[in-house]
């Protein structure tokens, strides 16, 4: 962002196994509910807006890339999503391109007409 890595995380700060490697990597957000009479918190995630909606409105990741134990970048080009409520929050992953690499769009608003308990 602006010339500046985010979410890199040296080998240095790592102790043990981390510190040579992962098999497994992975982006995204997350919302804890704890509420409990069972109504879904109204958290927002990301802009608060689900992935459908697209540019402009649903939050994105883009440019997405990994090292390998090599130090090579390579894009994320094999992402893969997961929604546990996609009523309330959602993913889409979309396929690669030259402006935004890796990507997907995710979001939701939480507690909603779509989201009730």
């Amino acid at each position: 962002y602006q010339g500046i890595i985010v979410g890199y995380w040296p080998p240095s700060i790592f102790t043990g196994g981390l510190k040579s490697g992962s098999s497994l990597v992975e982006f995204g957000g997350e919302v804890v509910n704890s509420d409990p009479t069972g109504f879904h918190t109204s958290t927002d995630m990301g802009s608060g807006h689900f992935p459908s909606e697209g540019f402009g409105k649903a939050a994105f990741f883009k440019n997405l890339v990994y090292l390998t134990r090599g130090g090579v970048a390579k894009d994320a080009d094999t992402l893969q999503g997961r929604a546990a409520r996609p009523e309330c929050y959602d993913v889409a992953v979309q396929k690669s391109d030259t402006d935004y690499g890796a990507y997907f769009y995710y979001g939701g608003p939480g507690f909603s007409r779509y989201c009730k308990y």
